[in-house]
């Protein structure tokens, strides 16, 4: 193979930090066993960019678009574009009692399908439970649920990886945000204060949705999961996790609230 880069970015110690590369990979491959020949041609444009002169705050914007025309078939590889795209921010405010940090991240792609059988064993072992909703007494796939009971866990899932390939949207959030009221008020004499310097919050948030590309745009939306369509959806999970701690560092007793 042969890889051309092309590159534009400015000095490290700059404030605000940019980088622009565009590049080029010609890969070749094996022809009628005795020959090579072009097999595949990459190109791929990066750019990063940082933002560091706020205070007590860092900004990280990445973008990649990669376009592969495959010229010699080998197995499944096909053609495709690809576009990743990220942002970060860490943050801390008010002499930080405050502190955050998220990470927004959305994508196409390709992905592996995969097919679901399940298959019986013995009551207790398995997951998930038979419902015969349409009452025909053949069993599909869409009438196995998890089990609650130990007597209705008499089938596991099996995932059967395909040769098939669908194009893809993914969208990721993370976001974590603690609350430390001593960062703030540590050296204060007044009791209400002293009191509430007791407390401190921890937020966690996890969202991500994967759907195939017919739902467009409407996948990167985090708060919009429930609106796609379900036959195009091939996940989409929520994690929402708080907790209270009252005297956290306190090496006597303490007491933590999970939500």
């Amino acid at each position: 193979f042969d890889v051309v880069t092309f590159y534009l970015r400015n000095g490290a110690n700059a404030k605000n930090k940019y980088d622009i590369n565009y590049r080029i990979r010609l890969d070749d491959s094996v022809y009628q066993y005795n020959t090579l020949q072009q097999g595949n041609t990459a190109q791929e444009l990066n750019a990063n960019l940082s933002i560091l002169q706020l205070k007590n705050q860092v900004i990280n914007i990445t973008g990649t678009y990669r376009n592969l025309l495959v010229q010699q078939s080998r197995g499944d590889m096909k053609s495709s574009n690809a576009v990743v795209s990220r942002i970060e921010h860490n943050g801390a405010f008010l002499k930080k009692m405050i502190t955050t940090a998220t990470i927004y991240e959305v994508g196409t792609g390709q992905e592996q399908k995969r097919e679901y059988t399940y298959v019986e064993v013995d009551a207790g072992l398995g997951t998930h439970m038979w419902i015969d909703y349409n009452e025909d007494g053949v069993q599909q796939v869409n009438e196995f649920e998890l089990a609650i009971y130990d007597d209705q866990k008499r089938y596991i899932r099996v995932i059967n990886p395909t040769n098939e390939y669908v194009n893809v949207n993914y969208m990721s959030l993370n976001h974590s945000m603690q609350l430390q009221p001593e960062n703030l008020w540590r050296n204060t004499s007044n009791r209400t204060l002293k009191f509430v310097n007791r407390f401190s919050d921890q937020l966690s948030v996890q969202l991500n949705n994967r759907a195939y590309q017919e739902e467009g745009l409407a996948v990167y939306n985090p708060f919009n999961s429930s609106k796609l369509n379900e036959e195009n959806v091939i996940a989409a999970n929520a994690s929402i996790t708080n907790v209270v701690f009252f005297n956290r560092i306190n090496p006597k007793f303490g007491i933590d609230y999970t939500t």
